[in-house]
Formats: structure tokens, C-alpha cells, sequence
């Protein structure tokens, strides 16, 4: 479910119409809350589901690179046809005085774990590239919650291609209102209300921040059939990492927090969501995921 659906379904379980007694910033924050405690459990149980690869591109004599926003556990770390071997900082220091044990581009390849400018997480590779091949990283992302800024409705200022769209009002683009953060919508749906493309949607690849210190601008991961317009209106919406059978949990979660405030008695929805936590630490012992529990009619169990 894309965040907006999520926003929804929370309301729905609760007989609101949006904003009503619940603002939408509060029902995120509570749909945030729920979906960190199901991925905790899963990240406990069932890692390997938040594995996930991403290449970077070298840059010719730059050793130091950031990790992605979202990782919780590097895997591995691949360059020019050789796996990374990860060691300390102390050794990778000897190693750089000691020329006899020097690494060599494509037969052995080291990397260290620091943390860089502004608390980023960052890998030094040994030997620094000399090239702008790609550096591939696998890694277990790490839950971020949904942002109160998570669903957006907009217009293009200008689209590049089929896959590439900019938008200078998005939230978290340098030109906008709300502070830039580079790959943001990274992993968000974008699904298109007018023009060539209406209903169609896309996982978005890639967002940069501040294009030109203009556009806020998406990269989709397939093109859309047409090239679309300056004008033509989209949303668009984070999406949870945790796997799509999980997603009632998070809404459950959201309506035991607003139960009190709607006059509906929480019990209910603690019931399948505990139902549903359940089966996912049952789950890792029969390697399956148990069945999530659905609300089918107030005296559902």
C-alpha cells in the first residue's frame, strides 16, 4: 500500500473521513510508529527480506563514499570484479605504510566503515579507484518511518524523457519550501492524474534534491508509455519497506493509537495486531510468513 492508501485504511477502520477529530499528520505519525515496530520484528526474524543492492558511481581518485540514508548492515561490497574484504581502520592503515601488502585493483579489494561529515555513514575503498565504473553495494536497509510530508499532489515543471520528471514545488527539493533532502522519494510511487499517462504508476530510482538549485527532479525506474507535459498532474507517495503482506499490521497499529480519539474501543485492532506480530516471530521457524489477520466485521476475532 502506498502511504495515501495506508492514510485511508486507517480512517476507514476507524468510521473517520479524513482530518476528522484525527489530523492527517497525526494518523502518519501513527502509521510511522506502527511500521517501525513491524520492521524491528522482521529485521529480528526475517533479515534477508531487507536486502537490498545499489551501485554507485566511482569517481577517478576518490577513496571515501556515502552509504545509502537507509542502511543498517553493509553485506558486501563489490568493485571492478572483486569483493571488498572488510577491516579495520587500524589495518587498513598498516596496509597503506606497508607497500608490500599493498591491494591491487581487481584481485584484492578492502574497505573500511567511518563515519563521515554530518554523521553520514561512509566506506573508504583500498585501492582508491582510478576509474567511473560502478561500486556495487548490498545492504539491509534500515526502517526511516513515513514523514508527515510522505503524500504529495503536484504539477510538472518540466519532464525530460519518459523516466526523468522535474518539479520545483516537491517537498524536499532545494527549491521548495520544506528543507532538501537528496533521495527522499527514493522508492515512493508516482502515479500521474492527468494527461498521456493518467493511472499510470511508477516506483520512483532516484531523486536529486536540487537540480540546478531549481527542480526537486525523479528518475522512475521503467519509463511511462508517453513523455508527459509541463502541467500534467501526479502524486506521489513513500511506500513502507516492509513486504505488502504486512501493511494491515501498520494500519491496525494506527487505530489502536486514534481508537481513544474516535470513541472506538481499541481492543479490537490490539487483538489482530498482536495476531499478526505473532506469526511474524513464528514465522522465521517454518521459513513462511503466517497469515496476517483481516477485520471482516467488528465481532471479527
Amino acid at each position: 500500500m502506498r502511504l495515501r492508501e495506508m492514510v485511508g485504511t486507517a480512517y476507514a477502520l476507524l468510521d473517520l473521513s479524513e482530518n476528522e477529530v484525527i489530523p492527517v499528520q497525526e494518523m502518519i505519525r501513527y502509521l510511522s510508529d506502527g511500521e517501525l515496530q513491524v520492521a524491528n520484528a522482521l529485521l529480528n526474524s526475517q533479515r534477508e527480506k531487507f536486502m537490498v543492492r545499489t551501485t554507485i558511481a566511482a569517481v577517478d581518485a576518490q577513496a571515501d563514499y556515502d552509504l545509502p540514508i537507509d542502511t543498517l548492515e553493509v553485506v558486501r561490497i563489490e568493485y571492478a570484479g572483486a569483493e571488498g574484504i572488510r577491516i579495520p581502520a587500524k589495518v587498513a592503515s598498516a596496509m597503506v605504510q606497508n607497500r608490500g601488502y599493498e591491494p591491487i585493483k581487481g584481485y584484492q579489494q578492502f574497505y573500511v566503515e567511518v563515519k563521515g561529515t554530518l554523521g553520514k555513514a561512509q566506506f573508504t575503498l583500498y585501492p582508491t579507484p582510478d576509474d567511473t565504473t560502478n561500486i556495487t553495494v548490498w545492504y539491509y536497509q534500515k526502517p526511516l518511518g513515513f514523514h508527515i510530508e510522505g503524500m504529495y499532489e503536484g504539477a510538472l515543471t518540466a519532464a525530460v524523457s519518459e523516466t526523468v520528471f522535474n518539479d520545483a514545488k516537491i517537498p524536499f527539493a532545494g527549491a521548495s519550501a520544506v528543507a532538501g533532502i537528496d533521495d527522499f522519494w527514493n522508492g515512493a510511487i508516482l502515479r500521474f492524474v492527468s494527461g498521456l499517462n493518467r493511472n499510470q504508476e511508477r516506483y520512483v530510482l532516484d531523486f536529486t534534491e536540487d537540480l540546478l538549485g531549481v527542480y526537486g527532479s525523479l528518475t522512475v525506474e521503467t519509463g511511462f508509455p508517453n513523455v508527459p507535459t509541463a502541467g500534467d498532474e501526479f502524486e506521489i507517495d513513500q511506500v513502507s519497506i516492509i513486504p505488502d503482506q504486512h501493511h494491515p499490521l501498520v494500519t491496525y497499529w494506527a487505530a489502536i493509537m486514534g481508537g481513544p480519539k474516535a470513541q472506538k474501543d481499541p481492543a479490537i485492532f490490539e487483538k489482530l495486531f498482536s495476531k499478526g506480530m505473532e506469526s511474524i516471530t513464528l514465522g522465521h521457524r517454518g521459513d513462511m510468513d503466517g497469515p496476517i489477520p483481516t477485520l471482516v466485521t467488528q465481532g471479527a476475532e
